[in-house]
């Protein structure tokens, strides 16, 4: 793709370099100095395609980071001491100068407020995973993103509405499963089966993943801009791809609700806006549902523009697994839009389930309004087996006991510290897959085993949920199919689950 505006760049800079050389000569005369020949800069050949515009600037970024990290003096940084078992590293964060440990792991420090009992941290009453010190808990429990909603006051919220845990845990279900396999305990043979295992389910169950690359042709005027970085860039065309998904799937309509499962900053809600404002449409909300608040919301750019304003916005602190959409707006506030649409880019792990339960096991008044959904998955290390909605699928051919291991093979897939062969000891190798490594080598000769491995295994999590899905709404004429929205050089979790009406 060719960057717009280069030959004026050129010409801007080409009269910048004559003015520089004028003003240098007639300087040189009022001084009585003898002149010299200025000589231009020399001008880059202007980039001619977009990888070629942002190898430019990530240099040019590098340069400038190395530039000023030389004039900034260095800050000392005080490392949290304590060793996290689970990650096997020490915690990256720091820590007050005179204290051990970082304000997350304070409290494990007992003897450091002596004198000052006050500043003594405490696990929050609310979610234990993270603490608050004690002489502000009241008013950490006022604001916390754990606390409770009111229903009076909140009629979407209903505890646990689209989650199995507290329903498992309360009838003395285990959160863990009895026995799983650890693929850093297991022997090495066993992990080796497994493997083949997941080879042959992969090759006899998973296939017609189609891969769609293309961004939305009304949003391909954004990726011309040079005020972007390389990052925003990066979402951004994650975001095209998605949208543009959604319009073959033809959820762009008249009347119409949609709701971000995990919208984050809204980015993906954002690209909708333009698409739904360019198109003209009308009478259409969108509905942000996150867990916390992030600063530097994408939506609010769309706040006071005119050509955005039939657009309406509003953003839901809420969990997923708390969500029942029906009361969104209000009082089965969504009975007023003729479809609502579901999406979401990256929701992690579990949340993903949760969100295909908030949307599709609903009433049946807003059941028969679901038109579609695009949901781009990830973090498949993270799912809880108690949720997934693939159990059915999944389980006849695995036991429940490798589950956590499939989980932790998933993790290959975006992990860094894979080496390019991870066999050990040929001999261990069972027959089966080594005569599969000898095929699949022919075809891909630098194969990183690790890596390939756990992309097939989220694959195959992924499509457990699409066939319990079109098995189990297949009445109400729900398709879904999963599809590579970007390449994997853009991001490694570029799968994405799609369902639509097939009968409009």
């Amino acid at each position: 793709m060719a960057v717009q505006g280069g030959s004026l760049r050129k010409e801007v800079l080409t009269e910048v370099t004559e003015v520089s050389k004028e003003a240098t000569t007639k300087n040189g005369i009022h001084n009585g100095i003898s002149n010299h020949v200025v000589t231009a800069i020399p001008l880059e050949p202007e980039p001619k395609t977009f990888q070629e515009m942002m190898d430019r600037r990530k240099k040019k970024a590098a340069e400038l980071a190395k530039a000023l990290a030389k004039e900034k003096p260095k800050e000392e940084v005080l490392q949290c001491e304590l060793f996290l078992v689970k990650k096997r590293r020490q915690c990256r964060l720091s820590r007050m100068r005179g204290a051990r440990y970082c304000a997350e792991h304070i409290h494990l420090q007992d003897d450091l407020w002596e004198e000052d009992e006050s500043q003594i941290r405490v696990p929050c009453p609310y979610d234990s995973n993270h603490t608050v010190q004690r002489s502000k808990l009241a008013t950490h429990q006022k604001k916390c993103n754990s606390r409770p909603l009111n229903p009076s006051t909140h009629p979407y919220y209903r505890k646990s509405i689209n989650s199995q845990r507290l329903a498992w845990e309360e009838m003395g279900g285990s959160k863990t499963v009895p026995n799983a396999l650890n693929i850093h305990t297991m022997p090495e043979k066993a992990k080796l089966n497994l493997i083949t295992e997941v080879f042959n389910f992969h090759r006899e169950n998973v296939f017609n993943i189609k891969e769609h690359h293309d961004m939305h042709p009304l949003l391909k005027s954004e990726f011309v801009k040079t005020d972007v970085g390389e990052n925003a860039l990066k979402h951004r065309s994650q975001n095209a791809a998605l949208v543009n998904i959604m319009d073959e799937l033809t959820l762009f309509r008249d009347n119409t609700c949609y709701i971000e499962y995990g919208s984050g900053r809204g980015g993906l809600t954002y690209e909708v806006i333009k698409v739904l404002s360019l198109k003209g449409l009308k009478n259409c909300k969108i509905f942000l549902i996150d867990y916390s608040s992030p600063r530097y919301k994408h939506e609010n750019k769309a706040k006071g523009v005119k050509e955005y304003e039939d657009v309406q916005i509003e953003r839901v602190k809420i969990n997923v697994e708390d969500l029942f959409i029906g009361n969104l707006g209000g009082w089965n506030g969504l009975l007023r839009y003729d479809n609502i649409v579901g999406m979401a880019k990256h929701l992690c792990g579990s949340a993903t389930d949760v969100a295909l339960k908030s949307l599709l096991s609903n009433s049946t008044d807003i059941q028969k309004k679901v038109l579609g959904f695009v949901f781009a998955t990830c973090c498949h290390h993270r799912i809880d087996h108690i949720d997934f909605f693939g159990s059915g699928e999944l389980m006849p051919h695995f036991k429940h006991t490798e589950f956590s291991a499939l989980k932790q093979f998933a993790a290959w897939a975006t992990d860094g510290q894979y080496d390019s062969s991870y066999i050990k000891n040929e001999s261990d190798v069972p027959e089966a897959l080594s005569k599969l490594l000898t095929e699949l080598e022919e075809s891909v000769p630098e194969i990183r085993l690790k890596h390939y491995v756990g992309r097939l295994v989220k694959e195959i999590f992924d499509d457990a949920r699409r066939r319990h899905i079109n098995k189990t709404y297949n009445a109400s004429m729900l398709y879904c199919k999963l599809v590579h929205y970007v390449k994997s050089m853009t991001t490694p979790e570029n799968l994405v689950i799609c369902g639509h009406i097939m009968v409009p």
